[in-house]
This record gives structure tokens, C-alpha cells and sequence, in this order.
């Protein structure tokens, strides 16, 4: 008989270790900020200068409003598709670390 252990063996070791790892993020499609436009201020909304952004992720979209200069509101938006690009790799999200250090 021949020693070498069997294909069936290798094979259920690599699903083992596939399905303790971490998900790629090239599975997932990367949100990215679609659009970032000047709007009226919102209902209960205070001052001035509000923006809508969008972020999209294949057919998702995420749409929000916040208040700021265009490059103060991009780089929210920015941070906030991540912020969601983290959480889909990891389960996790920045802002809980981030909030739990100032504690």
C-alpha cells in the first residue's frame, strides 16, 4: 500500500483553514464615494453649507448628509466607505475602536 496521504485529506484541511480566515476584500465589491453635492439644508439640520454624498458598492448605495466645506465633506465620505470596507472584511468597525480609546 501506498503511504502518501489521501487528496481528500489535503483537500479538508485547506477548507478548514478557508473557512478560519479572514475574508478577502477582493470578493466584495469596494464601496467608494459615488457623488458629493450641495443641497438645502435638511429637516432639522442647523447652518449652512450641507452636502448629500453617496457611496456605492456595485447595485448598493448608501446616501448621507453632512455639513462642511466640499473637502472637509469628501473626506468624511471617504472615510465612511472604510469605514464600511473594513467592517465587510472584518466584521468590525474603526469607530468602535476609535470611541474606546477616549473612554
Amino acid at each position: 500500500m501506498d503511504s502518501a496521504p489521501s487528496p481528500n485529506a489535503d483537500t479538508a484541511e485547506q477548507v478548514s483553514l478557508q473557512d478560519n480566515s479572514t475574508p478577502s476584500l477582493l470578493l466584495r465589491p469596494q464601496f467608494a464615494v459615488a457623488s458629493v453635492a450641495k443641497v438645502a439644508e435638511p429637516n432639522g439640520g442647523a447652518g449652512e453649507d450641507w452636502y448629500r454624498y453617496e457611496l456605492a458598492s456595485g447595485p448598493s448605495r448608501i446616501t448621507g448628509y453632512h455639513r462642511g466645506s466640499p473637502e472637509e465633506v469628501m473626506a468624511y465620505a471617504q472615510h465612511c466607505a472604510e469605514d464600511f470596507n473594513m467592517r465587510n472584511a472584518t466584521g468590525k468597525s474603526t469607530r468602535a475602536f476609535a470611541s474606546s480609546k477616549t473612554r
